[in-house]
């Protein structure tokens, strides 16, 4: 091979290799500017958080609507006692009203007013000796105060009979609560009302009419009014 060959042969090789070379630099340079294409979208799609906005509210006209209804609601003592016949609807207008003071002499001749036990809960009773039904509701009034104690429960009795007639009776029932005879004036509203049955007048600590009953109450009602007083 004549040197001039050689050299051309030489030549050759290195453009090749620089040909070479060039042609992966541009594949290499092609791949990396080649774009990521967009990751695929899925069918599946979430449920849209979309929060329903309630009506606007009249607060004024709400609460107005409220304080009607808790008004109309009847107490807790009226439920129970409505369970059982002996509520005159009547005597229902005298309900949440101060009790008017009762002043009267008892039978030893001393003074008996119903101030004289503000703040405790009261039943008072209006009772007679010649029907033997108010004798019970007296005596059922008797055992459930030596139960509950006095400090828990006062009692007042009255009645119309001549207290020359009451005070034998009275002392034979042993009650531990004062009672009062006919008066020499005539009572005031609500206390005269004209019933054979006991009547009994349940106030409450504030000294408000809660109730008016006209008849002869179960031992575990009578129990049940006083606890919701």
């Amino acid at each position: 091979m004549t040197p001039k060959t050689k050299g051309f042969v030489k030549y050759s090789v290195i453009v090749i290799i620089i040909a070479v070379i060039l042609g992966g630099c541009k594949k290499d340079k092609t791949e990396e500017e080649k774009p990521t294409p967009p990751p695929k979208e899925t069918t599946s799609l979430g449920k849209p958080n979309i929060e329903s906005t309630p009506p606007p509210v009249d607060n004024a006209e709400a609460l107005r609507k409220m304080q009607a209804a808790e008004a109309n609601k009847p107490s807790e003592i009226a439920r129970i006692a409505a369970a059982t016949a002996g509520v005159d609807s009547a005597l229902a207008k005298y309900y949440g009203k101060a009790a008017p003071n009762l002043t009267m002499k008892d039978l030893d001749g001393n003074s008996l007013n119903l101030s004289g036990v503000k703040g405790k809960k009261t039943v008072i009773v209006k009772w007679s000796t010649r029907y033997e039904p108010s004798k019970q509701m007296v005596k059922t009034l008797a055992e459930l105060q030596k139960q509950v104690g006095d400090e828990n429960l006062a009692v007042i009795a009255f009645s119309s009979d001549d207290p020359a007639i009451l005070k034998p009776v009275v002392k034979s029932m042993d009650l531990p609560f004062p009672v009062a005879g006919r008066q020499g004036r005539r009572m005031v509203a609500p206390y005269r009302i004209n019933a054979e049955m006991p009547v009994c007048f349940f106030i409450d600590k504030e000294g408000k009419i809660q109730l008016i009953t006209v008849k002869v109450i179960p031992p575990d009602v009578l129990n049940s009014l006083v606890e919701v007083l």
